[in-house]
């Protein structure tokens, strides 16, 4: 006979551990407001300090490098590209319960909603943009391999939410059965490439609008997966119009 052990019960935390957290996220929410409003170049140690109010000897306790502090930024800024992603898909499923698609276009538009999500970081999140960018395009690393580990399981997990969606896509039948984490991660860099076209739209050349460029790249990518191009349009207008009225609500 197997006798299972009890679960084991999880300590609570003491006041001074909450303190800590508590303290820690303040730190990287100041931090991340002045990445936002004014740059990497305008974060430092020293003015984080100041602006916190406490002894820099004090802040290292808390951060013992700018590249911790830079890391747990980055960890906070991928939590709220999660979310973001997280709520992308509530809206789509909260618009197809009023208005009913067939289960394959809407699996295939959950793929491109999430995917919208990334495409329009640049002109919603313009600093968190630019921190990812830095941390996953550029050659030189910003932050040490060692420091940067901590990252990869909730960089991993957000990457992994493309893979899973193209599962439940291959099971109603809207995509030929693949390699999804492969598959995942081509859309990801695929676009992340789109998007660092983003630089020569200023010069108002057309063939260089990552908007259009980030639609053929959905078409062409769900097509060579194998799906249908009669749902792959229906599923692109139908993210395209969830997107719509989202954009239309956070400018309101």
């Amino acid at each position: 006979m197997v006798h299972e052990l009890p679960p084991m019960k999880k300590k609570k935390k003491t006041a001074r551990a909450k303190r800590r957290e508590e303290t820690s996220a303040a730190i990287v929410e100041a931090a991340l407001a002045i990445v936002t409003e004014e740059g990497f170049d305008a974060l430092t140690m020293k003015r984080l300090a100041d602006e916190l109010g406490y002894a820099i000897g004090a802040f290292y306790r808390y951060f013992p490098s700018k590249d911790a502090l830079l890391l747990a930024v980055q960890r906070r800024v991928l939590e709220l590209l999660a979310e973001e992603l997280a709520e992308a898909r509530r809206r789509l499923d909260a618009h197809l319960a009023r208005e009913p698609a067939s289960e394959q276009i809407a699996a295939l538009a959950r793929i491109v909603a999430l995917a919208q999500v990334y495409e329009t970081l640049p002109t919603r999140r313009p600093a968190h943009f630019r921190l990812l960018s830095r941390w996953l395009g550029e050659p030189e690393p910003m932050v040490g391999t060692e420091a940067a580990a901590p990252a990869m399981p909730v960089l991993l997990a957000l990457f992994g939410s493309v893979p899973a969606l193209l599962v439940e896509a291959e099971a109603v039948g809207a995509l030929r059965p693949g390699d999804v984490s492969r598959r995942g991660n081509l859309l990801w860099g695929a676009l992340q490439g789109v998007l660092q076209l983003r630089k020569l739209d200023r010069f108002g050349v057309d063939a260089f609008r990552p908007g259009p460029l980030a639609q053929e790249l959905y078409r062409t990518v769900l097509l060579g997966w194998g799906a249908d191009p009669v749902r792959v349009d229906a599923a692109l207008a139908l993210a395209a119009e969830v997107l719509t009225v989202q954009m239309r609500e956070e400018i309101e």
